[in-house]
């Protein structure tokens, strides 16, 4: 009797120690993940031999109380001599499948997907994020699962996580929501906490780049500023560093005035609201605008000669550049003279279909003076005058040109540079320098000279007005077009930030 109680005993003892053994191995099985998640966790696939079908690793048991958000951070690493396949997972425990207010999703600013195929001895970092917007507390399982196949087949309530988190929705104040009903003459204004966002006027949609738990009240309001009204209605204000003056035309002038405009998908800037004197449109005031940075260098007229009615360069801005095509190769398309060809392929860079319908065919007017020696208001005379070098046209008719040398004069307020001063002495700290029109070394004017049959005003280095620039030369070419006097401001302020947008 002794004898089998003793049996029963040791088999009782032995029982306890398989017990033992067997909740050791699963507590190992589930430790792969330590309670507290963070990079440093490894995820090792080791399996010497691995068959086709998918191996689960360990996995991570989350709880999440209502209304909590966690970052579950792991590397995987692939210790094997064989490319694998891996793939993040997710088993809902507590309640047994997913809703809309449960979020478990790869973290949306992470370089790394949640599945992927790995090369022998390569890691890759997973970052996910999990939400829990019910009203009770949930429990989630997170593993990762790899093969030899891109084929994880997953066992039954186990689930490959491949969406992106995306942060809460925006709350949108709908006061005007009423008047939200096309993309057109409305204005946008966002007033956001703790996010990073903007309008997007020429697609008509926000554009969303950082958002952590934010709230945005959008308040939309019709607007149709007409472009030339609103500036003419505003001389005399200060705009940036700059003012709207009215001096042979309402221009804008100073340092940086906020002139900027978003036109053909880029930066243009505003020169002035103009009458028919410069633009032959009858009963029309007409604002003339200039793109803010060059299209290239080309030669003014590879031939040489200042008839800007036959230059090559007119062809080039009024043909190539005009209607986006490449011009690459053609007659008229030259750096220097006709022996260094010029890049002509306007494809991209061009005028598009929305630029071209705000554009109005003008009257170019093509009066000139002999030198540089004289006062912006004498420029600006001479320009729109009849004397010109013989057999050249005292107009020209197209869509786009170039800046008379008195939109450069007067583009310095009259206070930081006296308009008693010469063209040819603008280069002093006073002048030029405080000309938001100055950018480049050696800039094209659509202005011939009297002097020789070769001679056209530019911009040179120093920021004078030059007149001894021969036309086949290469210099910088910033397109000017005015635009029809039914363009509406739609949007934006006129800062660079936040440039006026426009509608026709």
């Amino acid at each position: 009797m002794q004898k089998i109680l003793n049996n029963i005993k040791r088999n009782y003892l032995l029982s306890i120690v398989v017990m033992g053994l067997i909740v050791v191995s699963l507590y190992s099985t589930f430790a792969m993940f330590t309670a507290s998640v963070n990079t440093n966790d490894i995820v090792d696939l080791t399996a010497s031999t691995l068959p086709t079908d998918t191996e689960i690793v360990e996995y991570e048991r989350v709880t999440l109380k209502s209304g909590d958000k966690k970052t579950v951070e792991f590397t995987v690493k692939n210790s094997t001599s064989k490319s694998l396949y891996y793939g993040a997972w997710y088993e809902m425990v507590n309640p047994t499948s997913i809703n809309d207010k449960i979020q478990i999703a790869k973290k949306e600013d992470t370089a790394n997907n949640t599945l992927g195929q790995l090369t022998a001895g390569s890691t890759a970092k997973v970052s996910l994020v999990l939400e829990n917007k019910t009203d009770s507390s949930i429990i989630v399982n997170i593993g990762v699962a790899y093969s030899l196949t891109s084929s994880l087949n997953l066992p039954t309530n186990r689930y490959l996580i491949t969406s992106v988190y995306f942060p809460p929705d925006i709350t949108i104040n709908t006061n005007n929501m009423s008047l939200f009903n096309t993309k057109g003459n409305y204005d946008v204004s966002l007033d956001c906490t703790n996010a990073k966002v903007r309008w997007d006027y020429t697609n008509w949609k926000l554009i969303v780049s950082s958002l952590h738990g934010s709230t945005c009240d959008i308040n939309i309001t019709a607007r149709k500023d007409n472009l030339s009204q609103y500036i003419i209605d505003n001389v005399g204000t200060n705009q940036g560093t700059g003012q709207i003056v009215n001096e042979n035309g309402y221009r804008y002038e100073g340092k940086d005035p906020n002139n900027y405009i978003l036109f053909n998908n880029e930066l243009w800037r505003i020169i002035g609201v103009f009458d028919s004197s410069t633009h032959g449109q009858s009963n029309q005031k007409l604002t003339k605008i200039i793109r803010n940075d060059s299209i290239g260098s080309y030669a003014w007229h590879k031939s040489n000669t200042n008839d800007w009615g036959a230059a090559s360069l007119n062809t080039i801005l009024n043909t190539y550049y005009y209607n986006s095509q490449n011009g690459t190769g053609q007659a008229a398309c030259y750096f220097y003279s006709t022996t260094v060809p010029g890049n002509c392929d306007f494809r991209v860079t061009g005028l598009n279909t929305t630029a071209r319908s705000m554009i109005q065919s003008v009257t170019w007017k093509l009066g000139s003076r002999s030198d540089e020696n004289a006062t912006t208001s004498a420029f600006y005379s001479a320009e729109r005058g009849t004397n010109v070098y013989s057999g050249r046209p005292t107009t020209t008719t197209g869509y786009v040109g170039l800046m008379y040398p008195s939109d450069y004069g007067y583009s310095v307020l009259s206070n930081s540079c006296a308009r008693t001063t010469n063209l040819g002495s603008y280069n002093s700290s006073s002048c030029g320098v405080q000309s938001w029109i100055l950018k480049y070394d050696n800039e094209w004017t659509i202005t011939h000279s009297l002097s020789f049959e070769f001679s056209v005003f530019s911009i040179f280095s120093d920021a004078k007005i030059n007149s001894f620039s021969f036309t086949y030369s290469g210099a910088a070419v910033r397109p000017v077009v005015y635009l029809k006097s039914s363009v509406s401001i739609v949007g934006g302020d006129g800062s660079q930030a936040n440039p006026y947008i426009l509608a026709n």
